[in-house]
């Protein structure tokens, strides 16, 4: 059902952003690729360490995305307990993990960011280990 509303949508998205969208008055140019700079970003302790872990985040972020709605369906079909529909839970799921998100952005600016990042990764991780237990 949400398929055709969505592609029915496309069309008209595109004339919009066709019609209206500009760039904006401070676009820069993009920068050449250099290859120096990927060596220069895995030689640096602080950046590899932060580049690694933002991207073992979003691997792990995104496989929730996929899976989180088919996880739910197969907990309800195996739960005896009245289940609300698995889209609703899987989008409530997705939106406590943006307010969540945002919580920790302000948090970061008045603690600090390496430690709010280590204690959203280690609550994200645990969720996902704690996960099993919550299964029908």
């Amino acid at each position: 059902m949400t398929v055709p509303v969505m592609g029915s949508l496309i069309i008209p998205a595109a004339v919009v952003a066709a019609l209206f969208v500009r760039a904006g008055p401070y676009l820069a140019a993009t920068a050449p690729f250099n290859v120096r700079f990927a060596s220069r970003a895995l030689a640096d302790r602080p950046v590899r360490l932060a580049n690694f872990g933002y991207l073992g985040h979003m691997w792990e972020l995104y496989a929730m995305w996929t899976w989180v709605a088919a996880w739910v369906a197969a907990s309800a079909s195996a739960s005896s307990t009245p289940y609300p529909n698995a889209s609703t839970v899987a989008f409530a799921t997705i939106a406590v993990g943006s307010l969540g998100a945002w919580l920790a952005g302000v948090a970061a600016d008045r603690v600090g960011r390496p430690l709010i990042a280590g204690g959203a990764m280690a609550i994200s991780g645990s969720i996902a280990l704690a996960s099993p237990l919550l299964f029908g």
